[in-house]
């Protein structure tokens, strides 16, 4: 028997077998939009936390994506626990909370295991006596444990504001709003 041959034959099922393997990998594209059951078309931040679900950011408020159907979290003024905007800018995580930057809204805390969301009003992020308008676009934490908010203000643009925690603080499960006095905000811009 031809070399070639015996060489074809025995490499014939393993092409064969790797064509077959190659079309069971073929990714399927799947679009997610308000048919579905999004809040809204806009979409301005993807986040897959660290128990895999998909949080979605967009003009109209949160989405949580299970992989089936979307849950929906969206202001309400006679629920202080809600976020404080509907436009969601940031979603970061940090143990059982999710630390969501808004319009307008400043910054939201959501403990995930009861979902209700603590907010640290914009005016205290950024040390100003007064109501001031303003956003959260973006957060990061550094290797010491302190929260580094990008925020925006009509009045000076964007800067930096440093939050930092206490001992312990994102073990605990929050009651009330109370919690959040226990944080040290450092209001000073740190210009971007």
């Amino acid at each position: 028997m031809n070399s070639g041959i015996a060489r074809l034959l025995v490499l014939l099922p393993a092409l064969l077998a790797y064509g077959y393997t190659l079309l069971a990998q073929q990714a399927g594209i799947e679009m997610l939009t308000a048919r579905e059951g999004l809040s809204q078309g806009y979409i301005s931040n993807i986040f897959q936390d660290s128990e895999g679900f998909i949080w979605v950011g967009t003009k109209n408020g949160l989405n949580r994506f299970d992989g089936y159907r979307f849950e929906e979290f969206t202001f309400d003024p006679y629920d202080e626990y809600t976020l404080g905007h509907d436009y969601i800018n940031t979603i970061n995580e940090r143990g059982e909370f999710l630390i969501l930057g808004a319009n307008k809204g400043g910054l939201n805390l959501m403990y995930k295991k009861t979902r209700r969301v603590f907010r640290i009003p914009f005016n205290q992020l950024v040390a100003s006596p007064e109501n001031v308008d303003g956003a959260v676009f973006w957060t990061e934490f550094d290797a010491y444990g302190n929260l580094w908010v990008q925020v925006n203000r009509p009045d000076l643009g964007n800067y930096l504001t440093k939050i930092t925690f206490p001992e312990g603080f994102w073990q605990k499960q929050p009651e009330n709003a109370d919690w959040l006095k226990t944080l040290k905000l450092w209001g000073w811009p740190h210009w971007v």
